[in-house]
């Protein structure tokens, strides 16, 4: 038997039944289902197929349930990847140039078209143009019951007037604001990005940290030391530099500082008129004596290779009481009297010099760096296990510690609340100042190292905005989490969820209505998508062109403001179209349930909740979300960028939908991983 043959006479069938197009009934209990849609750069391959694999057998059950089931999907094209593809294609980028040749050869017989091809990729829209039927054809090749009725791209003209009604409720309520912020930024790109735009930001994430710069005096310049600790200031024992580092003396304002270089070039993005003055070795720096801020006491300059010139500002400053590798640095040194020599160090001096403890923490006394160490059997700076010393000493340190008697009027204050206060202490004194930093090294999908940049005049989403974040809350609380231990982690991301861009200087997408120079970023223009789904299909039934999509349309569909009648004069839209609208609307709304990726869920999916919560009255929010694993190829996760990819047109060919289906659903749990 030819089970391809099989499958496509049905496929066909259904296809030309619709039997996949629900309508409204009102007699049967409707069933909402969705999962992310696939962004548009290059062939799906089985890690798509999963989702919706997993998606639309679960669908089909709900189906034989008895439900009226809706399952759609669209495709995303916004931001600057599809924009990445063409501009690389055009420069002439060899490595770029021969991944999309091979893409194209899957569909295309000669090399002639596989060349012509490539060439109108210069144009982005005809990479989105080319991909889209080839997508739509290898999902429905898996047997899946989607409505492709309702299909759309994010840069639809029809979706961005959707898209801009959204931001315009967003104005309304005071959650979008301008102003300066540090954000995640590509040089190259000159745009603030985010996890769409960054090299494997799905699997691992990418955000800003807030190092504060402690400033020791020497001479008429300061030595900058970064820190996330600033707590730990009455602790101070030395500095560590790096002997085989070249600092640079830098003017910041009527100041000058010693960075490392690659610190220079973070802060050169986050400081205007900043400059290079000067420059030392660091060993010229071993020896001397600076002023510690905040205890005003001076400390010496000693060596350490964990100096990271990447990290931070490259100089270090040395709490040796809560910070293993300080202890366990100081210790080397205090034992090796040919290495002090070396530096032309005084051994005894540095013998003598003495740990104060600051933090006392539970189970850990006030000596925590020491003890650790010693219960880890720790060797030397160098210890692999240093980092895993340094987390827990921090994360009980933050939890549970206290300040002791040595840190002043700070005594017994709660690390957590001391980080804050004395933070806001040394640098109103003129002792401290910021500096942000990516939380690991990053690059732009296009190559450019990614860096935080304060940027002016630029548009943010503001998730503290009166009373939002307690209406995501809400929405949150009254939705069903599969497995629930992933609650916490929505929880713990609507904490620290604060000020986030959303808007960019170039990209595909939707102008921002109130400064056309400025597109909305390709995750704030995806967060309530799934509510075009269910109006999209009579949208294109009755013809409604863009410009006749005002916001009026938008207030009456989806929050019934106005009468159909005004409605209708202002659009020309008639009344019973819009009615049919309000009436789908109303009848599908909300997601009972989205399937998804765990990744998503410190972006995509808390925003998917904040959206909802600030726009939409409470029966229209979204009821259940679910999340599974991903895919493995050879014990790797599968991506195009490491070249592991199994296609979904090689499916189709070499093993048909059932036996793909067959082996989804039976080699992985929901939430698991399966290779």
């Amino acid at each position: 038997m030819d089970f391809n043959k099989v499958e496509g006479k049905w496929q066909k069938k259904w296809k030309e039944k619709g039997i996949f197009e629900p309508k409204v009934d009102k007699n049967k209990k409707k069933f909402f289902f969705t999962t992310p849609y696939p962004y548009i750069s290059g062939s799906l391959h089985i890690g798509h197929g999963r989702a919706v694999t997993e998606s639309d057998i679960y669908v089909r059950y709900k189906r034989m349930m008895g439900f009226n089931v809706l399952y759609p999907l669209a495709f995303h094209i916004t931001g600057t990847p599809v924009l990445g593809i063409s501009a690389a294609i055009e420069a002439g980028d060899k490595k770029k140039i021969a991944l999309y040749g091979d893409y194209v050869r899957n569909y295309v017989k000669t090399e002639k078209e596989v060349k012509k091809v490539l060439e109108s990729f210069k144009d982005p829209w005809n990479i989105v143009n080319f991909f889209i039927p080839k997508m739509v054809d290898e999902y429905s090749s898996l047997g899946l019951s989607i409505d492709w009725t309702r299909k759309f791209t994010t840069g639809d003209l029809d979706y961005q007037k959707f898209i801009t009604w959204q931001f315009m409720q967003y104005k309304d309520k005071g959650y979008l604001v301008k102003g300066s912020y540090p954000v995640l930024y590509c040089p190259t790109c000159e745009n603030a990005v985010g996890e769409d735009d960054i090299q494997d930001a799905d699997t691992n994430p990418v955000s800003k940290q807030e190092f504060t710069l402690l400033k020791f005096k020497m001479d008429n310049s300061y030595l900058v030391a970064a820190t996330l600790r600033p707590e730990t200031v009455f602790g101070q024992t030395n500095l560590w530099v790096n002997p085989k580092t070249e600092y640079l003396k830098i003017k910041v304002g009527n100041e000058e500082w010693f960075i490392s270089n690659e610190g220079y070039k973070k802060l050169s993005y986050q400081k205007k008129g900043i400059e290079i003055v000067g420059r030392i070795d660091g060993r010229k720096l071993i020896g001397k004596y600076a002023t510690a801020p905040g205890i005003n006491r001076e400390v010496m300059i000693l060596p350490s290779t964990f100096a990271d010139p990447n990290v931070g500002s490259g100089i270090v400053t040395s709490v040796p009481s809560d910070a293993p590798y300080d202890w366990m640095a100081l210790r080397d040194l205090k034992k090796n009297r040919e290495e002090c020599e070396k530096y032309g160090l005084d051994f005894e001096t540095v013998r003598k010099i003495k740990v104060i403890p600051i933090i006392n923490i539970p189970g850990w006394g006030d000596m925590a760096a020491q003890r650790i160490s010693d219960k880890m059997k720790l060797k030397d700076q160098n210890d692999p296990k240093l980092e895993d010393a340094t987390q827990e000493v921090y994360r009980e340190g933050f939890h549970s510690g206290k300040m002791n008697e040595n840190c002043g009027k700070y005594a017994g204050m709660k690390v957590s609340v001391a980080k804050e206060k004395m933070k806001k202490w040394l640098i109103d004194g003129g002792n401290a100042d910021v500096m942000f930093e990516t939380t690991r090294e990053a690059y732009c999908r296009d190559g450019t190292r990614v860096f935080v940049s304060v940027l002016e005049g630029q548009w943010f989403l503001d998730f503290n905005a009166d009373k939002w974040k307690s209406g995501a809350k809400k929405c949150l609380d009254g939705m069903d989490i599969v497995p629930d231990t992933m609650r916490k982690l929505f929880n713990d991301t609507f904490e620290w969820l604060d000020k986030r861009p959303a808007a960019r200087k170039r990209g595909l997408g939707t102008r921002l209505p109130y400064d056309k120079e400025w597109i909305i970023e390709s995750l704030s223009d995806s967060t309530i998508y799934m509510s075009y789904y269910v109006i999209k299909n009579l949208i294109n039934k009755h013809k409604i062109k863009p410009e006749q999509l005002l916001p009026e349309f938008f207030d009456y569909v989806y929050l019934s403001k106005g009468t159909p009648e005004k409605v209708s004069k202002l659009t020309k839209i008639s009344v019973s179209a819009l009615k049919e609208m309000r009436n789908n609307f109303d009848y599908w709304y909300p997601n009972d349930h989205r399937h998804t990726y765990a990744a998503h869920l410190s972006n995509h999916l808390s925003f998917f909740i904040f959206a909802h919560a600030g726009i939409f009255p409470e029966k229209y929010w979204p009821k259940k979300i679910s999340f599974h694993g991903f895919v493995q190829s050879e014990g790797m996760k599968m991506s195009k960028s490491k070249g592991n990819v199994i296609t979904l047109l090689e499916v189709k060919n070499k093993y048909g939908a059932d036996t793909f289906r067959a082996y989804i659903s039976t080699a992985t749990t929901l939430d698991g991983t399966f290779d």
